[in-house]
């Protein structure tokens, strides 16, 4: 990941924006697809894989539309807008909105990922 962009509000509040280059305070993740539906994300800090890492997605596309699945305990669907796909970058847009139950809030958040191929 090289930038990540966007903007959120909860309960209808300001909106905040954000832009941040990565690596971020040495933070940055790295998604890599094998073309046949599955997909490893891993996540570093300082160089050093995170414990958290791996995570492990199944994806679909279709059209310029980025379907992944995240294949945890507590899944979680991503559907992603594909801005651009080159050899060399790609960039990727989410809109949602979700409701909070244990917070008791609303949330609208937009986000534009783009990434270099390493």
């Amino acid at each position: 990941m090289t930038l990540d962009e966007g903007w959120e509000t909860f309960n209808s509040s300001t909106p905040r924006h954000w832009s941040e280059p990565y690596p971020s305070d040495g933070y940055y993740y790295t998604y890599t697809f094998d073309g046949k539906g599955s997909c490893i994300s891993n996540m570093y800090t300082n160089g050093r894989e995170d414990e958290d890492s791996p995570i492990h997605y199944t994806y679909s596309i279709s059209g310029n539309t980025l379907i992944m699945n995240e294949q945890s305990n507590d899944p979680i669907k991503y559907v992603y807008e594909i801005k651009k796909l080159t050899n060399s970058e790609l960039i990727l847009f989410i809109h949602e909105e979700e409701w909070f139950e244990a917070e008791n809030r609303t949330g609208e958040y937009e986000q534009t990922e783009t990434f270099k191929r390493l």
